[in-house]
């Protein structure tokens, strides 16, 4: 019993892990903006998750699952806290996509960001032209943050 349990914590954790890589492919915009493909992408992830549970004591398993999910998240948030390292690697780093005016076209691409998205995020921040931008820069949370030029 105590054997299963183990095995099953295990492959919940495996799982979470093969989420978060997914997660980090997909890229910074997926985390801003869930999309209905990124929303069946995670609930078809509950699903194989559950079905990862063995028969008998459903229950009880179901309970160390999410016990091992939650443990793994908790010291994953205080290592992303405590080490610049593992946030780099985990949330990754802004990056820039407007300087004084100019694209940054290979970010754009390597980010999947359009021109459409800069000029969408411009207009919210009551910017006309993608020219008048001193700054555009995508956010580890995929938020595109917006800096006029004088």
């Amino acid at each position: 019993m105590i054997e299963i349990l183990l095995i099953t914590a295990l492959k919940c954790i495996a799982i979470y892990f093969l989420v978060l890589l997914c997660l980090r492919i997909l890229g910074k915009r997926s985390l801003a903006e869930i999309s209905p493909i990124d929303l069946v992408f995670i609930l078809l992830i509950g699903s194989v998750l559950g079905q990862q549970l063995p028969e008998e004591n459903k229950f009880i398993s179901a309970l160390v699952s999410i016990i091992a999910l939650a443990a793994v998240n908790y010291l994953l948030t205080r290592g992303i806290y405590k080490h610049k390292a593992l946030r780099k690697i985990i949330e990754g780093e802004p990056v820039i996509l407007i300087r004084n005016g100019k694209l940054y076209k290979n970010h754009m691409e390597r980010e999947k960001i359009t021109q459409e998205h800069l000029v969408e995020a411009a207009r919210h921040k009551g910017v006309k032209e993608l020219e008048d931008v001193e700054l555009a820069i995508l956010e580890t949370d995929g938020k595109i943050s917006i800096i006029k030029l004088n």
